[in-house]
Formats: structure tokens, C-alpha cells, sequence
């Protein structure tokens, strides 16, 4: 992706939200989803046209897009994993919790990987709808309209 600097994003026709992308120096540090653009956003960034392919319902790569992450170690290693969960596929909780690490009989390590996900800054870049058993970063409306269009 570009240089770029600025909150990027679009309204796709599925969700009742937009889509906003905050980059910094070509990194992505934030996608979020408010119910209106802000005033700022602007929609002229590669990455914009990226996921409006996605949502007409194409099968996209998003992995090669550089994102910023600043968490902490445990939380790094979770939104890792997450990442690697391929287009279209759902994990459950307790294999996220292995993949990662963790042991799923541990309610300490439950309850780190919960707030990772919870506190996931880049949903869909990092793909925590695609996890069951866990809530992840967007509105659970959102994720299940998500899992919907990577189904189809």
C-alpha cells in the first residue's frame, strides 16, 4: 500500500455500518465501523478498493496488507494466529486457543484471548469474525453478515 496518511473508508451495500480505515505512514492502525463516514474520510486509497472487492463477495488477500499493531505480547500472539484463519473458514474457540498457545482449560488464557479479540483494532484485516465462541472487535451483527459473504 501507499505512503498514505489519513482515515480512508466507504459504505458497502451489505452492512448497515461504513467501513473507516485509519492509516499512518502507510500503515493500517484502526478499521472501524460507524454508522456514518465522518466529514474527513476520503475514499482514494488502494486499500479502499481492496475491500470493496471484498464485499461485492470476491475472494481477497488481505494478509499482504501492512497493518501497525501496538499490544502487548499475549495479545500479538492471539490477533497472529487469528490472522492466519483463511478466507471463508471458522475456527472455534478452543483451537484458536492451541493454535496460539494457550491452554483452553485455563480461564486466565480464556479470558486473554477474549479481550485480544474484543480489542482487535484492524477487524477484517485480522480476521476475528471468523472465530467461534469468542466475541470479537465489530458488532456481532457485523461479523455475522462477514462469515455470511465469505460463505457464499
Amino acid at each position: 500500500m501507499n505512503g498514505a496518511t489519513g482515515v480512508y473508508g466507504f459504505t458497502p451495500d451489505i452492512l448497515e455500518h461504513a467501513v473507516e480505515i485509519g492509516i499512518a505512514s502507510g500503515r493500517v492502525i484502526d478499521v472501524s465501523f460507524p454508522r456514518s463516514l465522518s466529514g474527513d474520510t476520503q475514499d482514494n486509497h488502494p486499500l479502499v478498493d481492496h475491500l470493496v472487492t471484498y464485499f461485492s463477495g470476491e475472494q481477497v488477500t488481505l494478509a499482504e496488507v501492512d497493518i501497525a499493531l501496538t499490544v502487548d505480547r499475549d495479545t500479538r500472539r492471539v490477533l497472529e494466529t487469528v490472522r492466519e484463519i483463511s478466507y471463508g473458514e471458522t475456527v472455534e474457540a478452543e483451537a484458536l486457543l492451541r493454535s496460539a498457545g494457550f491452554d483452553p482449560e485455563e480461564p486466565a488464557d480464556r479470558s486473554t484471548v477474549s479481550t485480544a479479540l474484543s480489542k482487535n483494532p484492524v477487524p477484517i484485516l485480522i480476521p476475528d469474525h471468523r472465530v467461534r465462541g469468542f466475541n470479537g472487535a465489530p458488532p456481532s451483527e457485523i461479523s455475522r453478515r462477514l462469515r455470511a459473504l465469505e460463505q457464499n
